[in-house]
């Protein structure tokens, strides 16, 4: 339990303690701290490096939650390694018996699940569309604050009479079999030159960042988003 802000005020500590080695040698999400680096020496230094900063801050480390000279880890719902970066198996491993969402909190979360890992996926705005469409049948209201918020009632929820078709479960299929054998991608090099190859469609825009390395083109990531309906009226080059 605790404060509703205290998330975000820890993390705001953990970047001030360590704002001299965050996107050098480290990233820090909370308490979850992954320090990067080409070999075993500049391991052991970079490491040196987090535990005085860490302790000038009077934060301890608990060893049983760290892992040391690994290599890959398990890092917020992925496994990083020197090949590249990949979900965790354990995380999607469940997705191989899912069912299809009967639902629109299953859709939604489902959706979620699958929205974590959009970086893996060519294509996912135009994937999901059919998927994002039925989610929204549901009611926009606004709050107290003036926002317009998605409010699903217990009544809702129960009713599953939406209109589940051929598109929907192509949609459904797709991205489950696109999470549960996801293409692992590389690490940026700064020092090489990037590849940019975009693409629009009636109902979303994507790209996917490449690079040359070793001779191979390799994917960086993924990245797409749905068109809202003003954006649907532009043509592509807009």
């Amino acid at each position: 339990f605790g404060l509703t802000n205290a998330p975000g005020t820890f993390q705001r500590l953990m970047n001030f303690v360590l704002r001299s080695v965050i996107g050098e040698i480290c990233l820090v999400y909370l308490d979850d701290i992954i320090v990067f680096s080409k070999t075993k020496e500049e391991h052991l230094h970079n490491l040196e490096r987090i535990f005085n900063l860490l302790k000038e801050a009077n934060l301890k480390l608990g060893p049983s939650k760290c892992k040391f000279m690994c290599e890959s880890v398990q890092y917020l719902g992925h496994v990083i390694s020197a090949s590249g970066i990949t979900p965790d198996p354990e995380k999607i491993e469940r997705l191989k018996n899912y069912e299809r969402p009967k639902t629109i909190v299953e859709i939604q979360s489902f959706l979620g699940l699958a929205s974590y890992y959009r970086r893996f996926i060519k294509k996912f705005a135009d994937i999901a569309h059919p998927l994002i469409e039925l989610t929204k049948k549901t009611k926009n209201r606004v709050n107290k604050k003036g926002k317009k918020v998605t409010v699903i009632t217990k009544e809702e929820n129960k009713n599953s009479n939406f209109e589940w078709g051929e598109e929907e479960q192509k949609a459904f299929k797709t991205l489950r079999e696109c999470l549960i054998t996801p293409p692992i991608v590389a690490f940026p090099d700064f020092n090489k030159e990037f590849l940019i190859f975009t693409d629009a469609s009636n109902y979303g825009i994507g790209a996917v960042l490449s690079q040359i390395q070793n001779d191979q083109e390799v994917v960086i990531a993924y990245s797409s988003r749905h068109l809202n309906n003003a954006e649907r009226n532009y043509s592509a080059i807009e």
